[in-house]
Formats: structure tokens, sequence, C-alpha cells
């Protein structure tokens, strides 16, 4: 529920219990004043009318006969639309008053019973009490114990037709017109909260949008604007975090490539000098498992350098023409050598015309490179892996890279492109990997807009296969 509305229901139930007090606080001072006008009207009759000698003097056959009501109750009862039980208009009530004794026993025959409520009430000790009686409580009936407490006239009971209504269209009218009041107050003074508080809104969601922390503009001088200066101080705080976050990491970005450049240069004389002494030593298997490790580490490096570079690329990437085929004899021609101290078996296969793609040779390569690299790492001694290039017949290619290894259940084929997640097989029996090859091939063939697909290849193993356009003639 949006605000102004939650601050209007909350008025409305305000206003109902308003409404509903000022008709009851109405109604109470009505009954009052009515109390006292009768009241008034029996002393004056019993005292100043000597209607208190009259009643000694003759008891059976008082009381007095009906009499107009006095001046006051009568322009009071005329403010109002006469009740539809009441006499006809520009008629007057009329008042009737009845003698009783402390008994609550009248002298005159004539004289209706005293109304057993305002006996009890009387009899507590109460000087007036007063009810509504009758059929639809269309009597509103006064009892008196007059100060002289004895004789014929010791209670005095005044009665007057009446027509309670609680609720009266004046009053209703009023406080209705009151509360409309103060509601069209709110909504309108609430009109600038809200909109501020939209604005606030807008603000933040563009930064989110946008994915920045521009200051949002700090208007008045209260909550909101407390509020708003909050977000431009978190909002300070988290730019000065992220240019320092961003500092660091081009820095670390820096430091690896560097880093794998610089090893990289030794490391493949180190890997020239193992391949020399693996033919002294006709095939020693600590010189292999040497030459392998030194491949690997390679391979690492390279990834890492990779990395840092596709988490940097913004912008896009290069676009030369890379030559598919000479790209998978590189590939091929850099692995031939562990591949056979393992005994595994390198085969490939190249279509006879030009293959060509458009995109960075570096990464390309070193995406091919990787595939190649896993297939021979995780093969098993004395089998195979194939490289194979197969041109469609528009402007398709089909890489292919197979071999017949332990074999991948279904469940591990959708994660192997997850960066640093390996499989509990390939943890076994390579405890030193870091799970980044297939998650840079897939990387990397989504930035030049090829498909990247895993499976279980027919001989066992895991055939990945990464599809294409060619480049134009």
């Amino acid at each position: 529920m949006k605000l102004r509305q939650r601050m209007l229901g909350t008025l409305v139930l305000l206003a109902i219990p308003m409404i509903a007090g000022a008709n009851w606080t109405r109604y109470l001072f009505e009954w009052r004043e009515l109390e006292r006008g009768l009241l008034s009207f029996a002393e004056i009759e019993m005292i100043e009318r000597n209607g208190l000698e009259r009643c000694e003097a003759n008891p059976s056959d008082f009381p007095l006969p009906p009499r107009d009501q006095p001046e006051h109750l009568r322009r009071r009862r005329e403010r109002r639309p006469p009740p539809p039980a009441a006499a006809p208009q520009g008629s007057t009530p009329r008042l009737r008053l009845a003698t009783y004794r402390s008994d609550f026993q009248s002298d005159n025959n004539r004289t209706p019973s005293f109304p057993a409520d305002l006996r009890a009430d009387l009899e507590k000790g109460g000087e007036t009490s007063s009810v509504l009686m009758g059929k639809d409580d269309s009597v509103f009936a006064l009892g008196w114990r007059t100060p002289w407490h004895d004789g014929p006239a010791a209670i005095i009971l005044v009665t007057t037709p009446h027509t309670p209504e609680l609720f009266r269209i004046p009053v209703l009218a009023a406080v209705s017109a009151l509360a409309a009041a103060l509601l069209a107050t709110v909504w309108f003074a609430m009109g600038p909260l809200i909109g501020r508080t939209r604005k606030l809104a807008h603000a933040v969601q563009r930064n989110e949008e946008q994915g920045s922390f521009k200051d949002i503009p700090e208007e008045g001088s209260d909550e909101l604007t407390d509020l708003a200066h909050a977000f431009n101080s978190s909002g300070a705080s988290l730019r000065k975090a992220m240019d320092t976050a961003t500092q660091k990491e081009a820095a670390l970005r820096s430091f690896v490539e560097n880093t794998a450049h610089d090893v990289g240069t030794p490391l493949t004389v180190l890997q020239g000098y193992l391949a020399r002494m693996a033919k002294e030593t006709n095939g020693d298997k600590t010189v292999l498992q040497a030459m392998e490790e030194a491949q690997y580490i390679g391979a690492m490096l390279a990834n890492l350098s990779t990395v840092a570079r596709l988490e940097d690329m913004d912008t896009q990437l290069r676009q030369d023409r890379v030559d598919l085929k000479a790209l998978c004899l590189r590939v091929m021609a850099r692995h031939q050598t562990v591949a056979a101290e393992k005994e595994i078996t390198l085969e490939h296969g190249l279509p006879h015309g030009e293959a060509f793609v458009l995109g960075e040779m570096t990464l390309l390569e070193q995406a091919l490179s990787n595939l190649l690299h896993n297939a021979v790492r995780h093969g098993e001694t004395g089998g195979h892996a194939t490289l194979h290039l197969q041109l469609g017949p528009s402007s398709e290619f089909s890489l292919r890279v197979l071999d017949d290894g332990p074999g991948i259940d279904a469940d591990t084929l959708m994660h192997l492109t997850e960066r640093r997640w390996r499989s509990e097989e390939a943890r076994r029996r390579h405890p030193n990997g870091r799970g980044l090859g297939l998650s840079i091939a897939e990387d990397v063939a989504e930035r030049h807009g090829f498909e990247l697909r895993l499976a279980k290849s027919e001989a066992g193993g895991l055939e990945v296969t990464i599809t294409g356009e060619l480049a134009p003639s």
C-alpha cells in the first residue's frame, strides 16, 4: 500500500470514531438539557404556581392538565425537523405532570403507575432520574424526589413525547465536513513529501541500473534529506572501495601476465633440455614425468595469463584472419612429445580447403591447446587423442577433440566448464589441477561467437566440439 493511501486509510479509521463520538456527545448533551428543562418546569409548577398547595388541598383531582412546553425547550426542538412519530409540524409537544407519595403511590386514580426503572433509581437515594419508555421509546420521563419528602407530592413524574435520534443530519454534515477537510489537507500536504520520496527512489534505482554511485540531490532539511545524505555517504564509500579494488585487480592482472611471460621463456628452454635428456636416457621414467610436469606448468601459466586478459577485456576482440588448419598443426606439435612419452597416439583430420575464422589467434590457440592438453593429460597409457576439423556445406566449421580416457558421467558433464570445478576422478588422478582449461575454452568460444559442447565420445572418453562461422573469403 502506498504511503499516501496508508495515511488516508488511517485518517478514515480515526474519522469514524470521531463522528460517532461527536454524535454520542451531542446525544448526551441533549439528554441532560431535556432533564434540566423538565425539572425546571416541575419546580415552577409546584412552587411558583402553587401546585404544591393545590395538590395538598385536593390530591385526588391532581395532576395538572397537559401544558405546553416551556419556551426554551420548544425553541430547542424547533431547530431540528420533527420526528415521524412526533406531533404535526407547527404544534407544540405537551407536558404531563403527576404526583406520588413517598411510597410511589398516587392519590389520583387516573395517574399511571410510577415507572419501575425510575423508582429503582430514586430508591437508591438519587434526587432525579430519567428514562425513555413507551412504545419505541417515544416518551421521555423524569422522576424527581422533592425537597419536602412527604405528602401527596413527595415524588413528581414529568413526561413528554420524545423520539430519540442518535444521528442527526446537521451534526453528521458538520463532522463529515471537518473529516473531509482534514483528509484533503493531509492529501495535499503529503504531495511534496511523496514527490521527494519518489525522486529519491528513482535516483537510487537509476544508480543501480547504470551500475554507478552518482550523488542523489539533497533537497530540504528534514529526515528525507538525511536519508539522501546517508545514501550519498554510502555511495562515496562504495566508490572509494571499488576504485581501490579495481586498482588492485589491475595490478594483479598485470603481475600475472608479466610473471607468465617472464617464466614462459626459461620454461620453454627447460622443456627442450628435458626432451634431450629423455633421448639420451632412452626414455627414463623420471625424466618423462619431469617433461609432463613442465608442460603442465607452462599450460597453467598460459591459462592464468589468458584469464587475466579475458577479465580485463571490455572492448571488442581483435578480428584477425586465423588459419584453423595451421592452428591445429601447431597445437598438435606442441603436445606431441609428452603424448609420445605417455604412449598416447595423437591423430588429426584436416580438410583440403581453406579454413579461416575471425578472432584473436592467441586466445583461440590457448583454448584449443587446453582441450588437447586435457585429452593427453587425462588419457590412458596406450590410448588415443584425436583433433578433427570439418567444414560444413555452407560457411560453418566443426572442430572436435576426442579421447578414450576414463569416461565422464552425465552429472559431471554439467559442471566441467565451471571455473575451478574439478571432478572427483580428476582430483584423484591429478590433485594439483586448477580446473581452468575447459572454462577458458568456453569463454573464448563465446567471445568469438562460437558454441562449445561437451559429450561422451564414442571411444568412452570426452568429446569437445566447437562450432561456428568461417570468415568470408
